[in-house]
């Protein structure tokens, strides 16, 4: 059976729903069209064919982003290089016709549309997952390697966001891709972008906010029958059919997502402390009241403003955990919040003048409040949190000077500015490693030893909640620690430092308790991939179009690939190092020969034998 032929059988199976090929072997146009792909690309030529041709120059194509007029001049170039009468195609249009890239109805809609939804049906997506040998082994890893109920039962999470995308941090034109992704994968293939399911595409120029809910509609009605069951799916490693079922087990976004989402305000303030109070971020003196959630006297606060969709899953109100904090968003926002506050960073510091005149209004930390003004410059007295203007300079100079492992993170030294003692640019991976590894060394003698320990604990809170083994009855006890921690934090900090993202920090570990490890539920490959999404715009004037163009072509030609074996490697990621057997990285710098004392040299091998693989089982 040639490759041709079975690609096609597994096409016509899909279509066909019942798991068995209705193939009318006796029928000349389909003998025709395959002998017709399967023609050698020229006279004597083994290797590829007028089918494998095309689909290893298409998936170039896709892979390195190139476009249309430089595919369609490269197909005319090859033409004419190749020997006389040979097959290969000439356009671009040939080549989307021979591999039915992109098929759209023939129905005719009259008048405008207010807006566009772009949707992928999941349910023949998955259909096709299972008719994959190698894919449908991986969907049953966790039946193979540990204990689990109907292995071929999916489970599925859902994340979304805003993006723009044309690479601009403003927020006039906000895109919001729909993504799934399969928890029944291994966990080195659940979260990479290959096995990442684009489903929707709710286009801009604003974001949906609570009318979400009418763009997942397809969705979520393909979920219900997904829950009900899908009959006569085809499974490659038993060859045979059998009813599947999935469940979508949590969402997973930021805070104002999850508010449009979950139907809760997570904008505005309650005017719970009086008149006047501070505000999330002190930079105004009133709190500002949202119509619909302030009540009066002992009646209770209504936080809901819409019931979520996603109560149409018959399921969905019996989760324990339905909606997931992004720990990326948060863990960015908790150390921008420290960061700005310690440097008093313009615009990032949750301390300044509007602050200290509310603690002065509350009657609190009299020791901060504004005692003296000289003309129109006032003088705030320092807190034990500030930094002097060396404070400032040794903070930035140790991360200037800071040198990690190649692929460890970015270069952290060119975000630290030494002229202003401030630091720049900080990306969400960044504040990650900070508050993982660099922020405890950074500040280690610059402050007193009170808000000193209260950042080393949150830093080491942060720093065992992303560990990839965690035991059960350790997330119990930071719960517990992380609650502590806050109220370290309140004695040394002003009320302007905390935020919804300070208090959201206590959610952090019962999600883990209940959920698991944070890798399967935090946003960072969502963004590389959105980020990918981004870089398929060729056309600002139909973006949304674009990315759906190039998600098509690269799906045609992943599962045209598995049968063409000339296009299985090509686009995939290579190694960087020469010698294979190097696992760690290099460093950034050239080796300097240094002679160390006997006590350095303890430290160095006691340091090796504590935070070394090998030694662990010895430790004991």
């Amino acid at each position: 059976m040639t490759e041709t032929y079975q690609m096609y059988k597994d096409v016509l199976a899909e279509d066909d729903g019942t798991g068995i090929a209705n193939l009318l072997i006796g029928d000349e146009n389909f003998k025709q069209k395959v002998e017709e792909v399967e023609a050698p690309l020229y006279e004597g030529c083994t290797k590829y064919t007028k089918l494998s041709a095309t689909v290893v120059l298409y998936k170039i194509k896709a892979s390195n982003g190139a476009t249309d007029k430089l595919f369609d001049e490269l197909l005319q170039a090859l033409k004419d290089m190749f020997p006389k009468g040979n097959t290969l195609l000439n356009s671009m249009n040939s080549t989307k016709k021979l591999l039915k890239v992109g098929k759209h109805n023939n129905h005719i809609y009259k008048g405008v549309s207010a807006k566009v939804l772009r949707y992928f049906p999941i349910i023949p997506r998955f259909k096709r997952m299972f008719k994959d040998d190698d894919m449908a082994k991986d969907l049953t890893w966790h039946h193979t390697n540990k204990s689990q109920n109907d292995p071929r039962n999916l489970r599925l999470g859902l994340a979304t966001d805003g993006i723009n995308p044309f690479r601009q941090l403003s927020s006039r034109y906000s895109c919001w891709p729909v993504i799934l992704v399969t928890y029944n994968l291994p966990p080195w293939l659940a979260m990479s972008k290959e096995n990442l399911m684009l489903t929707l595409i709710i286009l801009g120029k604003k974001q949906p906010g609570n009318d979400i809910d009418v763009y997942l509609q397809p969705l979520i009605e393909d979920l219900c029958v997904l829950w009900n069951e899908v009959v006569g799916v085809f499974d490659a490693t038993t060859n045979s059919t059998f009813n599947l079922r999935a469940i979508l087990m949590w969402t997973i976004n930021d805070y104002p997502a999850y508010g449009n989402l979950a139907g809760c305000f997570t904008k505005g303030s309650w005017k719970g402390l009086g008149k006047k109070a501070t505000t999330q971020k002190g930079t105004k003196r009133k709190m500002s009241v949202k119509k619909g959630v302030q009540t009066t006297g002992s009646d209770p606060i209504n936080i809901w403003k819409k019931k979520s969709i996603f109560f149409d899953l018959s399921y969905w109100k019996k989760l324990c955990l339905r909606h997931n904090l992004g720990i990326m968003h948060i863990e960015k926002n908790v150390c921008e919040g420290i960061v700005g506050t310690l440097l008093h960073i313009k615009g990032k510091s949750k301390d300044g003048l509007n602050c200290r005149k509310d603690l002065k209004e509350l009657g609190i930390r009299h020791d901060l409040c504004i005692t003296e003004e000289k003309g129109k410059k006032t003088k705030l007295p320092p807190a034990l949190y500030n930094f002097s203007k060396a404070e400032k300079h040794i903070f930035c100079k140790r991360l200037f000077n800071m040198k990690v492992p190649d692929s460890y993170s970015s270069n952290i030294s060119n975000c630290a500015d030494l002229s202003e003692c401030n630091l720049i640019g900080l990306k969400s991976l960044d504040c990650h490693v900070l508050m993982q590894q660099l922020l405890p060394v950074a500040i280690r003698g610059l402050l007193p030893k009170g808000p000193r320990h209260a950042i080393f604990r949150l830093c080491v809170f942060f720093h065992e909640l992303c560990q990839g083994v965690i035991d059960k009855s350790k997330l119990e006890v930071l719960e517990n620690e992380v609650a502590e921690t806050i109220c370290m934090l309140e004695k040394y900090f002003q009320p302007s430092f905390f935020d919804i993202m300070a208090h959201l920090t206590i959610h952090l570990a019962r999600e883990a308790r209940l959920c698991g490890h944070v890798h399967y539920r935090w946003m960072y490959p969502f963004e590389r991939f959105m980020k990918v999404l981004k870089d398929y715009v060729r056309n600002r004037a139909r973006s949304e179009g674009s990315m759906v163009k190039c998600v098509l072509a690269d799906e045609c030609v992943k599962f045209c690939s598995k049968y063409i074996k000339q296009a299985e490697n090509i686009g995939l990621r290579h190694n960087r190092y020469e010698d294979e057997s190097i696992v760690i990285g290099n460093p950034i710098s050239a080796g300097v020969t240094m002679t160390m004392s006997s006590e350095m040299y303890q430290i160095a091998h006691r340091y090796i034998l504590f935070n070394s693989s090998e030694a662990e089982p010895y430790g004991e």
